[in-house]
């Protein structure tokens, strides 16, 4: 894989000097008395080339063996052996760089094994249980460069430096059933599991300069469980609907270069709400040759109500994500068209109440008064047609 990137600034220095002149001190003579390097080519204040090459090669097995009649066990094992090479150049001055090369070249050897355990109580119910590890391969997180410097030190690594970003792993443990009642009139699935997570590979954006880095940051853990209920009470109807939780949080508490937390035990994953609701229906009538048919989808989801705590790499003036909720209306038929072939056609209204919560929320700078965020579609009507020969 391949990427570059090149900002073009031919004013810099002006920009500069702007700032300088506003806080009462001297202006530059130059780029150089600055930053220590020109415009790369003269056109460019910061102008990345990057080449990833990621070779993977795998031998697995897996074994079933009945302990009894309907009991099963499962055992597996994958080896993986995985080469990472990177190459990148940099330049100008917000790297601080007339140009740079960086080449980092690892591989990894791991051995990842899998168990479980089924039973199969009759055709409708079926209850198992699972451990099973898995590895995520070697990378690089590019340098932040010279507007990242204070942000830099308070974490304790060089902004002008290509950082490795080691491999992390998990452990994941899963129990649950899948359940039909009723002559397959109503489906119940369920599940319980826990995630151990090592050395996570985390991306975060930095608070002061606003540019995206990726560091191992200690450890996590994940609890959860969903639950999915199915019915078809009435010829042509389904309901459904599906209840999750997550409990997704940091279990390490990483200091910085000062001793100070860069992000505290306990800590939730940004963007991962706590409880999440689906919920749909759909009614399918036959009228002659034809068919048809209306649904509704429902999704809803919980805010995390801890408060956001100070630190390097967390910007205190960024709320958490917001609650969500959308709904979503579909009516239409689906019918044969005479030399055609199957036709599907539809009305739909998407997010009908037209809610627009803020997501993604972030500004560019701590202090800044100029906030970004992205939301949902805002409600739209539309028709689909379908054509299938």
């Amino acid at each position: 894989m391949r990427d570059q990137y090149a900002s073009r600034d031919e004013d810099l220095l002006s920009l500069v000097n702007y700032g300088q002149t506003a806080a009462g001190n001297a202006p530059y003579a130059d780029l150089t008395e600055a930053f220590g390097t020109e415009l790369y080519q003269d056109l460019y204040s910061v102008f990345q080339r990057n080449e990833h090459r990621d070779k993977q090669y795998a031998a697995y097995a897996q074994a079933d063996y009945e302990i009894i009649d309907r009991l099963k066990l499962t055992a597996g094992l994958r080896y993986t052996i995985a080469k990472y090479k990177f190459a990148g150049f940099g330049a100008g001055p917000v790297l601080a760089t007339e140009g740079q090369t960086d080449n980092l070249s690892t591989t990894s050897k791991t051995l990842t094994p899998k168990f479980g355990i089924s039973f199969q109580a009759d055709r409708n119910n079926l209850f198992y249980a699972s451990a099973s590890k898995g590895v995520r391969g070697p990378g690089v997180s590019s340098p932040v460069g010279s507007n990242c410097i204070g942000d830099a030190a308070a974490i304790g690594i060089d902004p002008f430096a290509t950082l490795k970003v080691d491999p992390d792993s998990i452990w994941s443990y899963e129990v649950g059933s899948k359940n039909r009642f009723a002559g397959g009139k109503v489906a119940l699935d369920a599940s319980a599991y826990r995630i151990e997570w090592k050395n996570v590979q985390t991306l975060f954006q930095l608070p002061t300069c606003a540019i995206q880095t990726a560091l191992n940051l200690g450890n996590a853990r994940i609890n959860g469980f969903d639950i999915s209920l199915s019915v078809k009470p009435l010829k042509g109807l389904t309901l459904g609907g599906t209840v999750a939780y997550i409990d997704a949080r940091y279990t390490t508490t990483i200091l910085g270069s000062d001793g100070q937390p860069l992000r505290h035990s306990g800590e939730p994953f940004p963007l991962v709400a706590p409880w999440s609701v689906q919920l749909n229906g759909e009614y399918v009538h036959d009228l002659g040759d034809a068919e048809l048919y209306g649904r509704a989808d429902y999704s809803a989801s919980s805010r995390i109500t801890r408060p956001v705590e100070v630190s390097a790499i967390v910007d205190p003036e960024l709320p958490r994500p917001p609650s969500t909720s959308q709904l979503d209306l579909r009516v239409g038929g689906r019918f044969k068209l005479p030399g055609a072939g199957d036709v599907d056609a539809s009305l739909f209204v998407n997010n009908v109440s037209d809610s627009r919560p803020l997501l993604a929320y972030f500004h560019e700078a701590t202090g800044s008064t100029f906030y970004r965020a992205g939301t949902f579609r805002p409600r739209t009507i539309g028709l689909t047609v379908t054509l299938h020969r």
